[in-house]
């Protein structure tokens, strides 16, 4: 499918840009870094898109590296001569760069492009923001209030829409409408039901909490806050369109269910009484479609980094490089049967010290309870708080950084634990003569892979998949299960089922015992652990997930 931004320079390019997308998310969050990190990528697949570039030399202006955001700028303009976006990101560098009289030179050719394009607005569209201006001489055109990271549309072929999809259109627009902190339009009424998900999403502290359950606020820093953040971000509009008919089937099915029980007992909805309850209605399909969205979207951004060979736990790093754990026998196994199970892990010289840290962070109120309740395979979620004792865990994502001062003991656990993917992929590469070419690649640890979960009597992990359903595959090869702390008589298990699509596997089971690590293939075996019957002591458990390459991309 042809991208009809670059029609007018003659530059068709391909529908498909995640990763121009994942840059413009971490631009609009102002993490500039990460921009430049996805646009790298992106220009690697798109080595022609100026657009592109002129993404990448906007998040380089605002490192401040003015040299590299210039020669961005250039090639942009290089590529695509008549696109009046990179004539006028190249006049807000050279401002920068104190090169006044070269910086007019570029705006007057931005002005120049502009102002044809106007001309010809039956073809390219008329409806267009006013351009935002740095300061100095940049000062004769207006400013856009609240435009995000440029206006890309300046050069798209504004063809007339299907009717069914300026519907869809017209009705996305009004639900991110609604989506104010106050949850009122804008004659003042209240159009949002409060104690329903919608209603959550649109308050901060709700929001992070269904949205990343046990990360702590400060480690949200570079997430998005509030739902309204989330709506900004480019890579959430194509899927919301495309599922905005599911959408309104659902309110449609909902709001017909509330018409029926209210005929059977002889009560009839009114018309005005549909229109005040359709919008909620619709609001609330709405929120559950879009949460599911966002973890789809955090699958497809976790894929994309674990093939990334720049993130691969390569054998020449030190981490790992004569570290010595795992036997050989116990990758052998975990390679046959896909799963290696290793006791004394830590040591008994650990055990009470990491006791002792999971008990203080309790103390500290570092777990936090689990608002995404998940179903059965990740494959139907609920989103409810329970008032009354909770069925699942609390959790409290960590990272050794953050440990090393507060919690050594869970540091150092840390700390061993991430060194397993760096002593896979050694082992795997200097016995190859062993079969371990089953295992994948795996990759350096990723941010929020380490999950500390808190069981207390009655408290429940329904079976899950931690790879994903196809084809949301999030990139995760292995999971790795650590027992800190247990009571002697808890029967907590560990169940590990086969997939349906794993062949000559049978289901298996482990007592959960303290210093116990069990290590499983993700996609071979889905895991469940047996509610906990304990009321003497809680049970804690670390689980880390390491993410890999795909077969086809693994060196």
């Amino acid at each position: 499918m042809i991208d009809h931004r670059f029609i007018d320079c003659g530059i068709p390019t391909q529908k498909d840009d995640t990763l121009r997308q994942l840059g413009n998310a971490a631009f609009s969050r102002k993490d500039y870094m990460t921009a430049c990190f996805h646009y790298n990528q992106a220009i690697i697949q798109e080595p022609h898109n100026p657009l592109i570039y002129s993404n990448r030399a906007a998040a380089r202006m605002y490192l401040n590296q003015l040299t590299e955001a210039l020669q961005d700028a250039d090639i942009a303009v290089s590529l695509a001569p008549e696109w009046p976006k990179g004539h006028y990101r190249k006049s807000q560098i050279l401002e920068k760069l104190d090169r006044h009289e070269e910086a007019k030179v570029s705006h007057k050719r931005f002005r120049q492009l502009h102002n044809d394009d106007h001309k010809t607005a039956k073809n390219f569209g008329s409806n267009r923001r006013g351009e935002a201006v740095s300061r100095g001489f940049l000062n004769g055109v207006g400013a856009s209030k609240g435009q995000g990271i440029y206006s890309e549309k300046d050069a798209v072929s504004m063809t007339k829409e299907k009717d069914s999809e300026l519907k869809w259109t017209r009705m996305l627009r009004r639900l991110k409408e609604a989506c104010n902190a106050s949850g009122r339009n804008e004659k003042g009424q209240s159009v949002v039901l409060n104690h329903g998900l919608f209603g959550k999403l649109l308050q901060k502290d709700e929001f992070q909490k269904f949205i990343y359950p046990g990360i702590s606020k400060k480690e949200l820093v570079h997430a998005p806050k509030t739902l309204q953040e989330v709506l900004l971000d480019p890579m959430y509009e194509a899927e919301l369109m495309e599922v905005m008919p599911k959408i309104v089937q659902k309110g449609e099915n909902v709001l017909n269910n509330v018409k029926q029980k209210g005929a059977a007992q002889g009560e009839f909805m009114d018309v005005d009484t549909e229109k005040i309850l359709w919008p909620q209605v619709l609001q609330e399909a709405f929120a559950r479609e879009l949460v599911s969205i966002i973890q789809r979207i955090n699958s497809k951004k976790h894929l994309l980094l674990a093939n990334d060979t720049r993130l691969i736990a390569h054998t020449d790093d030190t981490q790992g490089e004569y570290y010595d754990t795992i036997s050989t026998a116990c990758l052998q196994l975990l390679s046959d049967s896909g799963i290696a199970i290793i006791d004394g892990y830590m040591g008994n010289e650990w055990k009470q010290l990491l006791h002792n840290d999971v008990k203080r962070m309790v103390t500290n109120a570092m777990f936090l309870e689990n608002c995404s309740v998940e179903g059965d395979q990740h494959l139907t979620r609920k989103f409810t708080c329970e008032k009354t004792q909770p069925k699942r865990p609390q959790i409290c994502f960590v990272e050794r950084k953050s440990c090393d001062n507060d919690y050594p003991a869970i540091g150092e656990l840390l700390c061993q634990m991430y060194k397993i993917p760096f002593e896979i992929n050694r082992k795997r590469h200097e016995s190859s003569n062993l079969g371990l070419r089953s295992i994948s690649t795996l990759c350096a640890p990723f941010p929020h892979s380490t999950l500390l979960q808190r069981y207390r009597q009655g408290q429940t992990q329904p079976l899950r998949r931690d790879c994903g359903n196809p084809p949301n595959d999030n990139g995760i090869k292995l999971t790795c299960i650590y027992c800190i702390a247990s009571p002697e008589i808890s029967n907590a298990v560990l169940h590990l089922r086969p997939d349906s699509r794993a062949q000559n596997q049978l289901e298996k089971e482990y007592t959960i015992i303290p210093d116990r690590l069990v290590i499983f293939d993700s996609a071979k075996f889905l895991n469940e652990i047996s509610p906990f019957e304990s009321s003497e002591e809680d049970l804690f458990l670390l689980t880390f997930w390491i993410h890999g390459c795909n077969p086809a991309s693994q060196p």
